[in-house]
């Protein structure tokens, strides 16, 4: 019965220590963004054009 117990406990508690470790993982980025689909584009346009 207390195996049960700590078993469902530990199931239950497992997706919200994943959740919070996702909010603080994002929150502390380090770095820039990685660019959009725009940002790419324009920058294999500028390297053809400059070659």
């Amino acid at each position: 019965m207390l195996i049960d117990t700590l078993l469902m406990l530990a199931v239950l508690t497992l997706p919200l220590l994943a959740g919070a470790f996702m909010v603080w993982f994002m929150s502390t980025g380090r770095g820039n963004p990685a660019p959009t689909q725009d940002e790419i584009e324009t920058y294999k346009k500028n390297q053809s054009n400059n070659a």
